[in-house]
């Protein structure tokens, strides 16, 4: 079987607009355990706005 975890959130600005974030990381169960099919991601990764 292959899982996707899936995070999204979303808050509004004061200025009127929403800033959201969003992560999914997906595995697959074996007999032996859960295996990602991508290293998870284990750091906040800001991209700053124009």
């Amino acid at each position: 079987m292959t899982f996707a975890f899936d995070g999204f959130h979303s808050w509004p600005l004061t200025d009127s607009t929403t800033k959201s974030i969003s992560v999914e990381e997906m595995v697959v169960i074996t007999d032996t355990g859960a295996e990602w099919l991508a290293p998870p991601q284990e750091d906040l990764i800001l991209i700053p706005s124009r």
